[in-house]
């Protein structure tokens, strides 16, 4: 017992190893640090775990030689630790490099059903066909790193990104692309319509139903005459710029934002916008600019 007694101080180290292990596991469950920044601290945390208790399993086994018994227990205990160590380590490895199945079919229109492009896309058959044609959208699109993609499957990832929340992942998973290209893909067809869109939405495109326009304003009770059109304004969040940041700070918010204003007509089109803007500008300054 004189062997084992000077080396049971080493062995106390297992409700800190717990204790460690608890915290990790509240880090997944969010905290102030940010996302990937404590995300690599779990990882080194729970790789430094696996050493440390690799090391007192050798340890206990060395010190209770004289006790197989309750080496053979502290063995089992420590073996026990390290398969939920490596457990909880597979686990946030899979978050941080997560795998999906990739396929090598095209996706369009119809490899959907009429309930999924209500549900995924908003619009149903016709009315994405028609959305096409109204902005051009080609048949091959190529990106900066010269992929090239399908015009139709890239307008459903965009509307796709545009209804609902899902990752890079998931949408990796329904079309059948890789992370990198669903990215490309997406910001390639969101160019395109920006520059279809900035230059249709412009009053001189609705030049021939603006006295409409004013007409039903005015039957439906609008004081102001010849208004063809309501003024509505939208802010963006941004990062905080490492120069001239007073400008872009909006008090209103309390963050840094960038601010557009637009033109909605009777039909419900945008019929003319303004932006950007910095955070700071007020709504009358920024309709004041406009003109």
């Amino acid at each position: 017992m004189r062997k084992i007694i000077p080396s049971w101080p080493y062995l106390w180290s297992i409700p800190f190893l717990c204790g460690a292990q608890a915290r990790t596991e509240r880090g997944k469950l969010g905290g102030n640090m940010p996302q990937r920044k404590g995300r690599i601290l779990e990882v080194m945390e729970l790789r430094g775990l696996q050493v440390e208790i690799a090391r007192l399993r050798t340890l206990a086994i060395v010190v209770t030689r004289q006790l197989p018994s309750l080496g053979i227990a502290f063995a089992a205990a420590f073996d026990a630790l390290a398969r939920e160590c490596d457990a909880a380590l597979r686990e946030m490895m899979v978050w941080w490099s997560p795998q999906c199945s990739l396929g090598t079919t095209r996706r369009t229109v119809d490899s959907f059903t009429d309930n999924e492009r209500r549900s995924w896309f908003r619009f149903d058959r016709e009315a994405i066909s028609e959305l096409q044609g109204l902005l051009g959208v080609p048949n091959v699109l190529r990106s900066r790193c010269r992929r090239r993609f399908d015009g139709e499957e890239a307008f459903l990832l965009l509307l796709r990104r545009l209804a609902g929340r899902e990752r890079s992942m998931e949408l990796a998973q329904i079309f059948g692309r890789s992370p990198p290209a669903i990215s490309e893909m997406y910001n390639v067809m969101l160019n395109h319509v920006y520059l279809h869109a900035i230059e249709a939405m412009r009053l001189e495109m609705w030049e021939a139903h603006l006295q409409s326009f004013a007409n039903d304003l005015a039957r439906y009770g609008c004081i102001e005459e010849h208004c063809v059109g309501f003024t509505d304004g939208t802010m963006f969040t941004i990062c905080r710029p490492m120069v001239g940041q007073e400008s872009m700070y909006n008090g209103w918010r309390r963050a840094h934002k960038v601010k557009y204003q637009c033109v909605v007509l009777p039909n419900f089109m945008i019929g003319d916008w303004f932006g950007l803007a910095s955070g700071r500008t007020n709504d009358r300054s920024a309709y004041a600019g406009r003109l």
